[in-house]
């Protein structure tokens, strides 16, 4: 294999949603390299109520998985790792867990709770948070990769997808999933069992380039398909164009998106290696116009199937209504009978008692 030609970006924008309701970003992500690794971070602060101090507790978590991550490099051979990747990673995810708790205690210490902060926060939170259990407040999601000339690795607790592109041009999710992440529902650093429910992939096939991102980069798409679309497409411009205007293009590109999709915050970085990317057939082949005119058609169906979805809903619920209106047509008539015979009955009564 060529030597390795490392190089990554992050970005972070605020959601159109959240500049709607005047709330801040909750996303936060980072990158590092140097001559010996690569890494990206997006950790995605959760909304709601009571989580009142998730954006730093985004912050907190990337920063200290960044500085985690540099010194488990620095201090792990490759050839220990390869022998006992799992628990090495583990004891990385506990090492991150642990610092994370310790900076967001002293965050608290140094900054408690205001009134103002608490004012919209649950019974039930504000009970905790006044026991002392102040880290829900700080509540994050955390998706890791890093990169070196050996080995690759990534981390993740809570939502939001890792994909990476093989030197084959293939895309892929190669990090576990936690069934416990659908629909709005997620596991978080803060939760109590936060390191069983970290998840990890360790692999020495190095791949071409590995993207991370919140949900809110995933949920502005339908599917797994129009997401590696999207990939595709920054694969192909940072390949072919110097990388900082790439860069300012994607950063540019993602408030459009957010405005266009999700409406939340969304969050990207990656790690690329160059050498591989420009080597890489989606790269070379790319054609713009067909990748536009894919996605048109990719879109296209994608609305047929929503309007097809629709109609039949309408369908369902206009007989739905039908059925309901002819049971209570029935009621209504058999109402109408019983209170006819009652009357019926109370006049035959009324002339039998004349007649007596």
């Amino acid at each position: 294999m060529d030597a390795l030609d490392l190089r990554v970006f992050y970005s972070s924008a605020q959601g159109a949603s959240h500049i709607r309701k005047n709330k801040e970003c909750q996303d936060y992500s980072g990158s590092y390299c140097d001559d010996t690794c690569a890494i990206a971070i997006v950790c995605d602060g959760h909304g709601g109520d009571d989580y009142v101090r998730s954006g730093i507790g985004s912050k907190i978590a990337c920063e200290v998985a960044k500085k985690n991550i540099i010194t488990f490099i620095k201090d792990t051979k490759a050839e220990v790792l390869n022998e006992n990747a799992d628990e090495r990673l583990m004891r990385l995810e506990a090492s991150i867990i642990s610092g994370w708790g310790r900076s967001v205690r002293q965050h608290f210490d140094d900054h408690p709770f205001t009134d103002e902060e608490l004012k919209d926060v649950s019974s039930k939170a504000r009970k905790k948070y006044e026991e002392g259990e102040i880290e829900g407040a700080y509540g994050t999601t955390l998706i890791a990769v890093a990169m070196t000339e050996d080995y690759w690795f990534g981390l993740q607790i809570g939502d939001g997808k890792c994909v990476a592109v093989t030197r084959e041009s293939q895309f892929g999710k190669p990090i576990p999933r936690n069934d416990k992440c659908f629909l709005n529902a997620t596991t978080s650093i803060c939760d109590i069992d936060a390191l069983a429910n970290f998840r990890h992939r360790y692999s020495q096939k190095l791949p071409a380039a590995i993207f991370v991102g919140s949900d809110g980069t995933d949920d502005s798409f339908s599917n797994d398909e129009q997401l590696y679309g999207l990939y595709r497409t920054i694969v192909y411009s940072f390949g072919t164009t110097d990388f900082d205007e790439a860069k300012k293009d994607l950063e540019d590109y993602l408030p459009r998106l957010s405005a266009k999709g999700s409406g939340d915050d969304v969050s990207i970085a990656a790690i690329f290696d160059m050498n591989a990317v420009a080597e890489l057939r989606i790269v070379k082949d790319f054609d713009p116009e067909k990748e536009k005119a894919r996605i048109a058609e990719a879109e296209k169906r994608e609305a047929e199937k929503r309007e097809s979805e629709r109609k039949e809903t309408e369908q369902r619920e206009a007989e739905q209504r039908k059925t309901e209106q002819k049971e209570t047509e029935c009621r209504e008539t058999g109402m109408q009978s019983a209170a006819r015979e009652q009357a019926d009955g109370a006049v035959s009564d009324s002339a039998a008692s004349i007649r007596r």
